[in-house]
C-alpha cells in the first residue's frame, strides 16, 4: 500500500493531492498536531522563495550559500509549493510554479532524467510528477512519465538508486529520494511499473538490520553497498542517522504496515537517535523522520514526540528580520550541524524547512487508501 490519493475534485483539478486545499486541509492541520503559527511559517518561506526566483525559473543554489545544484533546489522549492496547493493552473503562487516548471522542463535530457542522475534525479522526478497529477496538463504528462521511464531502467540490478545508473554500487541515500519520486508518480497516476517498487522494497528490507533487544527496539540501515549485483549480496546495517530515517518513510511508501517490524523499529530508532533541536539542526534528517513518523498515524507516541520539538525547533530557527527580499522567511544554512552542511544553500533549507511545515495535509495517510497493489493475475 503507497500513499493514499486525496479527495477527487480539489480546487481547479488538483484532486490527486486533494489533502493539500480547503477547509479538509485545515482540519488536517489541527489534526496532525500544526496550527496558525506553522501555516504563518510555511508561507513566510513560500514568500521568501518567491522572491529569490530567477528570471528564467530556477532558483541559483550558489548565490544564497550552496554548490550547482540548480536542479535540485529548484525541484524542492516547486514542491513545497505544490505542497501548498499552488499548481500551474491554480493558487497564490502559480507563476513561480509555471516559470520553475517550464525551467525544468528545459533541462530534461534525451533519457528522461533531469538533472544529474543523482539525488537531483530522483527529487526532479517527485515536482514534475506532483506538477502533473495537480494540474493534469497533457503536456506534463509526457515530460513526467520520461521522468518515471528513466528511473526503472536506471534502477540498480540491486533494487535501489546510486550516482550512476544500473551501477553495482548501491546508495541507501539516494534511493530514498528515487522512491519518493516515484511514490508521487504512482498517486499522479503515472504509469509506475510494479516490479520497480518490489525491488525497492527488497534493497530497503536487507539492508535494514535490527538492532535492540527485543527485535523491535531500534534499527541501523546501511549507508551504501559496493558491488552488489544481487539483493543478497547488500550490506546490512551499520549506516548513520539519516539512513535509519531513510528507510522509515521508504517502508511504507513502498507497501509495508505501520505494524511492520522493521518499521516499529525505525521508527523507535529514529526518536532514540534525537527529536529536533534549535541547536542542533539536520533538515535532510528531519524532513525524513517527519515524513516517516507522520505516516505511522497523528495519535502515535512517536509522532506525538517528534512533531512537538519539530515546530519548536523550525519556528525558533527560521529568520524573522528584516524582508522578505533579504532572509525573512528562510532558514540560515551556517546553522546546520550536519555532514551535509551548505550543498542546497539557504534555498534548500528554506524549501525543506516549508515541505516538513507542511507534513500535515502534504500527502494522505498511505495505510488509509493502499495505491501500489499487487498487478491482478
Amino acid at each position: 500500500a503507497l500513499m493514499g490519493v486525496g479527495n477527487k475534485g480539489g480546487a481547479g483539478g488538483g484532486g490527486r493531492f486533494g489533502t493539500r486545499f480547503g477547509g479538509g486541509r485545515r482540519n488536517l492541520v489541527a489534526r496532525g498536531g500544526g496550527g496558525r503559527k506553522t501555516e504563518s511559517a510555511a508561507d513566510w518561506a513560500l514568500k521568501w522563495l518567491a522572491e529569490h526566483q530567477e528570471a528564467d525559473g530556477r532558483w541559483d543554489c550558489a548565490k544564497y550559500g550552496g554548490k550547482a545544484h540548480d536542479p535540485a533546489v529548484t525541484a524542492l522549492s516547486t514542491l513545497a509549493f505544490l505542497g501548498a496547493g499552488n499548481s500551474t493552473k491554480f493558487g497564490k503562487y502559480k507563476n513561480n510554479v509555471q516559470k520553475a516548471v517550464y525551467w525544468l522542463r528545459s533541462k530534461q535530457d534525451a533519457n528522461g532524467c533531469i538533472g544529474p542522475h543523482r539525488y537531483e534525479g530522483g527529487i526532479t522526478l517527485m515536482a514534475m510528477a506532483e506538477a502533473y497529477g495537480m494540474s493534469n496538463e497533457a503536456d506534463l504528462r509526457g515530460v513526467a512519465q520520461k521522468c518515471v521511464d528513466w528511473a526503472a531502467k536506471s534502477q540498480c540490478p540491486s533494487g535501489g538508486w546510486d550516482y550512476a545508473p544500473n551501477s553495482q554500487r548501491v546508495d541507501t541515500s539516494v534511493t530514498g529520494w528515487w522512491v519518493m519520486g516515484l511514490k508521487s508518480a504512482k498517486v499522479a497516476g503515472l504509469e509506475v511499473p510494479y516490479d520497480c517498487f518490489e525491488k525497492a522494497l527488497k534493497y530497503i528490507q536487507k539492508a535494514t538490520g535490527a538492532k535492540g533487544d527485543d527485535g523491535y527496539g531500534g534499527a541501523s540501515v546501511s549507508y551504501a553497498t559496493e558491488a552488489a549485483p544481487t539483493v543478497d549480496q547488500v550490506k546490512t546495517g551499520g549506516g548513520g542517522l539519516r539512513m535509519t530515517v531513510v528507510a522509515l518513510t521508504c517502508l511504507q511508501f513502498l507497501g509495508k504496515d505501520r505494524n511492520d517490524g522493521q518499521v516499529i523499529a525505525t521508527a523507535n530508532q529514529t526518536i532514540k537517535d534525537g527529536v529536533p533541536a534549535a541547536g542542533a539542526l539536520d533538515f535532510y534528517r528531519w524532513y525524513y523522520a517527519s515524513l516517516g513518523l507522520f505516516q505511522m498515524g497523528v495519535r502515535s507516541e512517536v509522532w506525538k514526540q517528534w512533531n512537538e520539538p519539530l515546530k519548536t525547533a523550525l519556528l525558533s530557527t527560521q529568520c524573522k528580520d528584516g524582508t522578505f527580499k533579504e532572509n525573512k522567511g528562510s532558514w540560515d544554512p551556517d546553522a546546520e550541524t550536519s555532514g551535509g552542511k551548505g550543498n542546497w544553500g539557504r534555498v534548500g533549507q528554506t524549501a525543506l524547512g516549508a515541505l516538513m511545515l507542511e507534513v500535515y495535509y502534504r500527502y494522505d495517510d498511505c495505510h488509509k487508501k493502499p495505491v501500489v497493489d499487487k498487478p491482478k493475475k
